[in-house]
């Protein structure tokens, strides 16, 4: 059991194919069908494009769509069914020098749990544009 969700089937897949010698374009799906304890089944969809070059960074469009009842808009939980959300947006990440690097993501981010390298943390919804420079050291 993960975060309340017992029972779940997840599957993806993703296919990176190389364009002339420093671009690389990316395919990413992936499909989430689970249910909540005693609640409807819910489906999340995710999808994201990238074309990238090395050394250079690359772009990204990211979608993403859920009927799950925690991700419903505020503006349609007065609806006696739930509705589906859509979330969509873009990335673009540059390498800045070896040590530094700037993502620009543009658009909306739904909320849930992330895990990287075995540590969680909740990432809050956001709608917007967001600006991040990472150092090294």
């Amino acid at each position: 059991e993960f975060i309340f969700i017992p029972n779940r089937s997840i599957a993806g897949g993703s296919v990176t194919g190389r364009i002339l010698s420093d671009y690389s374009v990316t395919v990413d799906v992936e499909g989430l069908e689970a249910r909540h304890d005693r609640a409807e089944r819910f489906l999340n969809r995710y999808v994201a494009l990238e074309l990238a070059r090395a050394r250079w960074g690359g772009a990204s469009l990211i979608w993403e769509r859920s009927t799950d009842a925690e991700d419903e808009s505020p503006d349609d939980q007065s609806t006696p069914t739930i509705e589906p959300n859509a979330f969509l947006s873009g990335v673009i990440n540059a390498r800045l020098s070896d040590r530094h690097q700037a993502t620009l993501f543009v658009g909306e981010r739904r909320r849930g749990l992330a895990c990287t390298a075995g540590t969680c943390y909740v990432v809050q919804a956001f709608k917007g544009a967001e600006l991040r420079i990472t150092t090294q050291f």
